[in-house]
Parts: C-alpha cells; structure tokens; sequence
C-alpha cells in the first residue's frame, strides 16, 4: 500500500496564470502564494496547492508549445491572463479563448510602475 495521494484539482476555484515570456507571471504566482522574493523559472508546468498554474511563457512563443497551454486550462475554471504594461504587442495565439469559451477570463497588468508603461495602450489591444 502506498502512502501517495493522488491530487485532485478543485478546477472551479482553480486558475492558471498564463502570458508572454516577462509578463511577470511568476512573480505575481509567488507572491500570491507568499513564497518570497525569489523567481523561479521552469520548463514545466508548476502546481501549487490545488489552486493555481503558473505556466511558462514559452508556451505562448512557440506554436509547438500550444497544445501544452490548451491541455493545462483544461484543469482549471479561471484564465488569468498576465500582460506587462510596456509590452504594446497583445500575444494571446489565435483562437485559443475560443477553445474554452466558459472558462472565467481576468486580465493582470503587470509592471505599470514603469516609465515606459502605458496601461491606457495596453488595455486598447
């Protein structure tokens, strides 16, 4: 008999925080669940409690990556999509809210402390 517990994901109150490589995702990921300062990139997928997805950014630069992206929201009931406010170029790949068209959609805009940052552009993408 073994001591491991299968993890099941409570997928309505779960979210995946999904965006472009330096949109801030995994910062915002750390602090949401107090895990400090220090930014941990990584490849793969990252689980924490049975809440939230940070993904990597990559899965939005490459095409090939897409199907990781779409099999991970699968999991959860609410895409946060991170964006960073001197980014003027919207990267969402094409036809992926389609895909899940009742999953919840929030927008995080991230590094508007800037100088560069231009919320009010952004937001007009």
């Amino acid at each position: 008999m073994s001591d491991h517990k299968d993890v099941i994901i409570d997928r309505a109150h779960a979210f995946m925080l999904m965006g472009p490589v330096g949109a801030g995702k995994s910062t915002l990921f750390n602090a949401l669940f107090e895990r400090g300062s220090d930014v941990q990139k990584t490849q793969a997928v990252e689980y924490e409690t049975d809440l939230g997805v940070d993904t990597p950014g990559e899965f939005f630069s490459h095409p090939r990556l897409y199907h990781a992206l779409i099999n991970t929201a699968a999991d959860v009931g609410t895409l946060v999509y991170v964006h960073a406010a001197d980014d003027f170029a919207c990267r969402m790949p094409p036809g992926f809210l389609q895909i899940y068209p009742g999953k919840h959609l929030v927008v995080a805009l991230t590094k508007t402390d800037l100088p560069e940052a231009d919320p009010d552009r952004v937001e007009a993408l």
